[in-house]
């Protein structure tokens, strides 16, 4: 060995560092170097390498190991999708109660109608009973006297039947004897006895005549009516007024149907006129109420707007339970920040909705414009309504104007 090697100290005999003592490849000689190695490698061969045993090191040390964490990204696969099913939820919250704050007072507005009807019908009631009842009664009692009075009118044809050819045979006898009493007796009262069997015959015509003619009240009245024209006599109105009044003297029970027949259709007529009247009023009211508030009678939809109303309250408890239970979801409630998580997922739904209910009233107020301006278009075509004619001028009607 010369100086140099004498000088360093060889690797067998060098002190061993602190970081030596655990180093794999620090030996106290190649025996134990490769005893190391061997112990290392896991197998009777050191070519295996390093990274094999690491490997082996890793899967000795796995049973000593922490739980693994759970998959975070199936975590939040399943918390957007319970924030997604909670936005549709806060979506058919919010049109269910938009739809149920829209359809509550129509359903008031149609109970106080229907109720209004119904007091209305309970005042009109016994008064279309009455106009029944009268109505029914007046018809029959019209039916009895239709029936007297074709008795009575037969009756009184044949009264008129008889007395006109009597009136027709004794009328010339009676203008006969006038022109006797007329004439007078004559020089020497030669006529006297012609003239006092005259004014004898005109008095007993006039008394059998008088209830038919009421002008023959003496004999000289019936000697001046038989001088007149048998033209001017107007006979036959008196003798169908006589027969008349000698038929319902006869016949005094049809009479008696034709007034009751009367009464009762001046009855029927007055509760009719209370009903009409009484209904006008009711409607006037109900028409007066209706103008102060701006809507018309919902009566006849209270069936529509209840069950309506009903199908969009269960809609509107529906959401709310499915928004109740998404958010006690494990996923959301066991987490530190579920409320913040649920707060902001809020937050950004209103937001989108608020918008998209703004896009969807601009969309049909656009589209109600539209509508409108098509329409007047349409009223100004002169293809479809042919040539407006505007006021004529010095040369007649201007197709221009």
């Amino acid at each position: 060995m010369d100086e140099k090697d004498a000088d360093e100290p060889s690797w067998r005999t060098r002190p061993r560092a602190r970081s030596d003592e655990y180093h794999p490849g620090h030996a106290a000689d190649l025996a134990d170097a490769r005893a190391q190695w061997v112990d290392a490698a896991g197998r009777g061969r050191p070519d295996l390498g390093v990274d094999a045993a690491r490997a082996q090191a890793m899967r000795a040390a796995a049973p000593y190991a922490a739980e693994p964490a759970p998959d975070q990204a199936g975590a939040d696969a399943r918390l957007a999708q319970l924030l997604e099913r909670l936005s549709a939820a806060w979506t058919e919250q919010a049109r269910a109660g938009e739809q149920l704050q829209w359809l509550q007072p129509l359903l008031a507005r149609a109970r106080a109608d229907a109720a209004q009807r119904a007091q209305a019908e309970r005042i009109l009631a016994p008064l279309a009973e009455q106009m029944h009842t009268t109505a029914a009664a007046a018809q029959a009692a019209e039916a009895q006297a239709v029936a007297a009075r074709a008795t009575l009118q037969r009756r009184a044809q044949a009264v008129q039947a008889a007395l006109r050819p009597d009136w027709d045979t004794e009328r010339p006898v009676a203008a006969e004897a006038a022109r006797t009493v007329n004439a007078g007796p004559g020089r020497f009262g030669r006529g006297r006895a012609a003239v006092v069997d005259a004014e004898r015959l005109l008095e007993q015509w006039a008394t059998k005549w008088r209830p038919v003619t009421p002008e023959l009240t003496d004999p000289a009245a019936a000697a001046r009516f038989a001088a007149r024209p048998p033209a001017g006599d107007r006979i036959q109105h008196a003798i169908q007024r006589y027969a008349r009044q000698r038929a319902a003297d006869q016949l005094p029970q049809h009479i008696q149907a034709i007034r009751r027949a009367e009464h009762a259709a001046r009855d029927a007529q007055a509760a009719a006129d209370a009903y009409q009247q009484t209904s006008a009023t009711l409607s006037q009211h109900q028409a007066a109420r209706h103008a102060n508030s701006g809507y018309r009678d919902l009566a006849e939809d209270l069936p529509h707007l209840s069950e309506q109303t009903t199908t969009t309250r269960e809609r509107l408890t529906a959401a709310q339970d499915r928004i109740t239970r998404l958010a006690g979801h494990p996923a959301i409630a066991a987490r530190p920040d579920g409320e913040t998580i649920l707060a902001a997922a809020r937050n950004t739904w209103q937001t989108a909705d608020t918008h998209t209910q703004a896009a969807a009233e601009r969309a049909q107020r656009a589209s109600a414009q539209h509508a409108d301006q098509a329409a007047r278009r349409r009223l100004h075509d002169p293809t479809r309504h042919g040539p407006t004619y505007g006021p004529p001028g010095r040369d007649g009607p201007s197709l221009d104007r």
